[in-house]
């Protein structure tokens, strides 16, 4: 798990403000994000933690999202830091398409393998003439993950899993579609709401209670996807299940 000094250190931002002769705003993001390493690393796993995490993340007013599955959000640093690299791109686009990053892409390609135990030369950063700043975001939310550590993001997950599942046990408004088994399943749980369309669920969780998630109508399953993800709270599932029974 990263601690201060390594965030401070090892954090693409950093590296990029020292190879980029420290542009402005990414020396300015740097010292603002100085704070997060002692937010994210700090020992816990209560809920008052993982409502800390959730703050890191902007949804719109009154979303509750559960559609991770589809597409993840990024926490508010990653979207900073990748509109920096934007505005740094722009404001000399032939020195930094063409050459003037090499050494923030070679880095970022050392980050990931060691995240995945593989050998940096298996990967190919590929990016065009636009998605450069996005491709060096990359680094700041593998730092941003690993300031949370693997193993507490995994927990966190089941826990959330279990809890959902519990609220809904016993209840016969509700068929869950997913293994129990936590070998077979984690964080996207699938459910019916007996008797409804998977469709007009999904439609009334949005339109009524600004809840996100996808309906599942293929083979026959006609249930809601639920996805859960380390920006989800027990107090969001809660307010879940209670609009699935409304």
């Amino acid at each position: 798990m990263l601690n201060r000094r390594n965030w401070l250190r090892q954090s693409v931002l950093a590296t990029a403000g020292a190879a980029l002769l420290a542009p402005s705003g990414l020396k300015a993001l740097n010292d603002r994000q100085a704070s997060i390493p002692e937010q994210l690393a700090t020992p816990g796993i209560d809920e008052a933690y993982w409502e800390m995490v959730k703050s890191q993340f902007t949804f719109a007013p009154g979303l509750t999202y559960f559609n991770n599955g589809s597409l993840g959000a990024c926490p508010n640093h990653v979207i900073q830091a990748t509109n920096e690299f934007r505005k740094t791109l722009d404001g000399f686009p032939s020195k930094y398409m063409w050459g003037g990053w090499d050494d923030e892409k070679e880095a970022l390609r050392e980050k990931v393998a060691k995240n995945f135990s593989i050998s940096p030369e298996t990967i190919a950063l590929i990016h065009n003439t636009r998605n450069l700043p996005e491709l060096l975001g990359l680094g700041a939310a593998l730092d941003f993950r690993a300031l949370i550590g693997q193993e507490r993001i995994e927990n966190r997950i089941f826990e959330l899993k279990h809890y959902f599942r519990k609220l809904l046990a016993k209840d016969d408004r509700f068929v869950l579609k997913t293994p129990e088994a936590d070998g077979l399943s984690a964080g996207i749980q699938t459910v019916e709401v007996v008797g409804k369309k998977a469709g007009k669920v999904r439609s009334n969780l949005t339109d009524n209670h600004g809840i996100d998630c996808r309906p599942m109508s293929a083979h026959d399953i006609n249930g809601v996807r639920i996805s859960l993800a380390i920006y989800c709270t027990k107090a969001d599932i809660k307010r879940l299940v209670m609009a699935l029974a409304g």
